[in-house]
């Protein structure tokens, strides 16, 4: 079906490649972006803004996953690609006015919106101004007028999609594999017996570990939402599988603590802040209290 949204990505699309249409190999941008550019140059001129720059960019994605679904019953587990491919266009103006930063930034591109968010982007750096402590001061540079591309040498979105599969299909022979399970989503609960599933076939495929998921807030997948643990799931799953091959998000503190004391000092454990790093390491060698009776027993 035909629809408004489908219109105006099939149009924004038609633009963005217009606009980035040029030779292989090519630097120079072509009129049209040099036009829209210059909008952008004006405005900020009229507004007597120091500095201007305009970034016009089109980005394109495609994203690729093969998920192992096991079948209950059969010792066979299928293999599920998943393809999407997608896209963003628009653009940024950074700006320098009353000695301050400014940025602003739009989907929208055209000469009326880029005028507009350039006089945005120098409303945000007069604001940002009354809480400097020195102007800003830039090294005296020449202006920069490029069309510039991700530099491959061979186009990704000309490679077919077996062709990529099968790329992720060797990776498990040349690199070490990381396996994920489990939902982000806490109103989505996967099943005990799908989490087994799932970790033996990522495992039987070649994984390494396999991550359980416990989202970087501690309130999904492993969790219930107030962040306990939920410990039936825990329970099918080390019943089923050897923990040495489990690492189990646990950020908080509380569930850190859990784990030891479940596991030992040995547990693997996943989504650990930088600053909690050296805290969760005196948790495995028993030097806080929460711990301590791991190591040295009561009294």
């Amino acid at each position: 079906m035909f629809t408004r949204r489908s219109f105006l990505q099939s149009s924004t699309g038609a633009l963005a490649a217009r606009l980035f249409a040029a030779p292989p190999g090519s630097t120079q941008p072509n009129p049209q972006l040099e036009n829209l550019g210059a909008a952008a140059l004006r405005e900020a001129k009229k507004l007597k803004a120091s500095y201007c720059d305009i970034r016009i960019v089109r980005y394109r994605r495609q994203v690729l996953s093969m998920a192992l679904n096991p079948q209950r019953g059969t010792g066979k587990t299928f293999e599920v690609p998943s393809v999407s491919d997608g896209s963003s266009f628009g653009f940024g103006v950074r700006v320098i006015a009353g000695g301050a930063w400014g940025f602003a930034a739009s989907p929208f591109v055209n000469a009326d919106e880029i005028a507009r968010v350039t006089r945005e982007a120098v409303g945000v750096a007069r604001a940002n101004a009354a809480l400097k402590s020195k102007p800003v001061q830039l090294a005296p540079v020449a202006a920069y007028r490029r069309r510039w591309q991700t530099p491959h040498e061979r186009d990704p979105f000309s490679v077919s999609i077996d062709e990529k599969l099968e790329l992720i299909r060797s990776f498990s022979d040349e690199f070490t594999v990381f396996g994920e399970v489990g939902e982000k989503d806490p109103d989505a609960l996967l099943a005990p017996y799908r989490w087994v599933e799932m970790i033996k076939g990522a495992l039987d495929a070649g994984a390494r570990w396999v991550i359980c998921e416990g989202r970087a807030t501690g309130d999904t997948g492993l969790y219930r939402p107030d962040g306990e643990a939920r410990t039936g799931l825990i329970d099918e799953i080390l019943h089923e599988v050897d923990p040495v091959r489990l690492i189990f998000e646990a950020p908080k503190k509380h569930q850190q603590v859990w784990f030891i004391q479940l596991l030992g000092p040995q547990a693997n454990l996943g989504n650990i802040l930088p600053g909690d790093v050296i805290s969760l390491e005196t948790l495995r060698l028993g030097l806080r209290a929460d711990t301590l009776e791991l190591f040295h027993g009561r009294g």
